[in-house]
């Protein structure tokens, strides 16, 4: 996962940097992410990651447009998605030991565990939306530029308008 992420990252900033540039300058979404990037990168990153907001494939070549460091990029990656990872895991790992019936766990621990995990990641989805949100929605600490204020204003609408498409799409 954190592999394939790299190598978009990568492409983005050395091979298709002209085209992404291209695609991208019209952007507005683009763009609010991108100063909001610059603003909290790493926290930013992390936070879209537990909430997938953003497809992932296309967000890495994304990032890969903005200014954040490979390594804030690598490390926000690999952090945001472990919780998703290891659910699709723990899916795995029940689903085949629920089947094979070889199992001596009855099939409701199976279901319990399941549905907990459903759960905590819904809950964890919705702290980092709400941690992304009061970020970009905080006050700009004394001493801090206009272009940051404006960034996080950006990112919020960014942010705002994604999550109506992203329900858009569910009600449809």
């Amino acid at each position: 996962l954190c592999v394939s992420a790299s190598i978009a990252f990568v492409l983005a900033r050395t091979v298709l940097k002209p085209q992404l540039a291209a695609m991208l300058k019209d952007n507005d979404t683009f763009r609010d992410v991108n100063r909001a990037v610059q603003v909290e990168g790493f926290k930013i990153v992390a936070l879209l990651r537990l909430a997938p907001v953003l497809p992932f494939a296309i967000s890495n070549y994304a990032y890969g447009s903005t200014n954040i460091g490979f390594l804030d990029f690598f490390l926000a990656t690999a952090i945001g998605c472990a919780p998703g990872t290891f659910a699709a895991v723990y899916f795995a790992n029940a689903a085949t030991a629920a089947g094979s019936g070889s199992s001596d766990t009855p099939w409701y621990y199976y279901v319990g565990g399941l549905l907990a995990t459903a759960a905590l990641l819904k809950v964890v989805t919705d702290i980092a939306q709400k941690a992304v949100k009061e970020s970009i929605d905080s006050g700009v600490e004394d001493g801090m530029a206009d272009t940051e204020d404006a960034a996080k204003l950006a990112a919020k609408k960014a942010i705002d308008g994604l999550e109506e498409r992203e329900q858009d799409k569910v009600l449809s």
